[in-house]
């Protein structure tokens, strides 16, 4: 038996393969190979924090979880749902396909014999069920009865409010309470903004300059423009601030299908500094030849930031784990852009 991932998330899986992009609601996860081989290895989780006290109930879309004891056999069927557990020190002993685009997350799974499930078609109820879980996290679920077929298997923790709403922090947090970890979540918080005030302190070009964030590809221009927006604010952190062009679009004056941009409208990109990733190298090849995108200043001042697949993967759904891996990578191409484009 398997059950279907939500449509955002199938999606999201396509984007990320790069045969096509995701929609609005636009989470980047993956699509891919690891192995499905090997144990999966168990892993000792140390004693729940003081202030911290099981059991633990978290209430969400759904209704309501218990988590009866600090959990060592976590499930994690989404890239940040794995992401939160590793920050807070338990690997899960299955994920989701398709992480390994990830060589932050690859690497932490690959050193605990973490399992691939076979969830190309839907999530694998039998193996999940065989795995003997203490904990699945699985914020993707979408509906009733794929969480129900979850939790008939363990305590299952889904979203408690929209799926893409969570700041990165809150959802550490979120994940923290459920794995009786409050006060690890909070210095994992709290360690990790440290870490991003560093990189934005080593890189003061940035600061002050406009940016536009998108994903391109001939068919689907993505475009992200809400201040409220994770990805969005994956760059406001450094002191940027998203270019005043796209107003119109963020206070609803002109409206988009999807959150997508005609390709009359790639101008809207234009900003000291455009960050964007492409579907595939023809999608590049498109927009490298297009007179709309290449006639904004920013192209020709050579101040458009090319993410690649993980990069813009991280961008759009931030994480602890993550994020700093990221941002040193990409601090330096957006400090040189915003000289250039200033």
């Amino acid at each position: 038996m398997s059950t279907k991932l939500s449509r955002p998330a199938r999606r999201v899986r396509r984007t990320i393969a790069g045969a096509a992009i995701a929609v609005a609601t636009l989470a980047v996860a993956a699509c891919g190979g690891g192995s499905t081989g090997g144990a999966p290895a168990t892993t000792s989780a140390p004693a729940a924090a003081a202030g911290d006290s099981f059991p633990v109930t978290i209430t969400h879309k759904f209704g309501t979880t218990t988590v009866p004891a600090a959990p060592t056999r976590i499930i994690a069927l989404g890239k940040i749902d794995a992401e939160a557990a590793i920050s807070l020190g338990v690997t899960p002993i299955a994920t989701s396909s398709g992480l390994d685009t990830y060589p932050w997350l690859d690497a932490e799974l690959k050193r605990a014999n973490s399992v691939t499930l076979a969830d190309d078609a839907g999530t694998p109820i039998e193996q999940v069920a065989s795995l003997k879980p203490d904990l699945i996290i699985a914020m993707d679920t979408t509906d009733q009865a794929g969480y129900d077929a979850l939790a008939a298997i363990a305590p299952t923790l889904t979203s408690e409010k929209e799926r893409f709403s969570y700041s990165w922090q809150d959802f550490t947090r979120y994940v923290g309470k459920a794995m009786g970890k409050s006060a690890e979540a909070d210095k994992v918080v709290t360690d990790t903004e440290a870490e991003i005030a560093a990189i934005k302190a080593a890189n003061p070009a940035i600061a002050g300059k406009t940016f536009s964030l998108s994903y391109l590809s001939k068919d689907y221009p993505l475009v992200r423009y809400k201040d409220t927006d994770q990805a969005v604010q994956f760059f406001t952190s450094l002191g940027m601030k998203r270019t005043a062009s796209l107003d119109p679009i963020a206070s609803g004056q002109i409206t988009l299908q999807d959150d997508y941009l005609s390709l009359e409208q790639l101008n809207m990109l234009d900003a000291n500094v455009v960050v964007t990733g492409f579907g595939t190298p023809e999608d590049k090849a498109f927009f490298d030849s297009n007179r709309v995108f290449t006639s904004m200043n920013a192209f020709q001042k050579k101040a458009v930031v090319e993410l690649d697949t993980a990069q813009i993967g991280q961008v759009f759904l931030p994480s602890a784990l993550g994020n700093v891996a990221v941002l040193e990578q990409i601090a330096p191409l957006l400090s040189k852009a915003a000289q250039a484009g200033a």
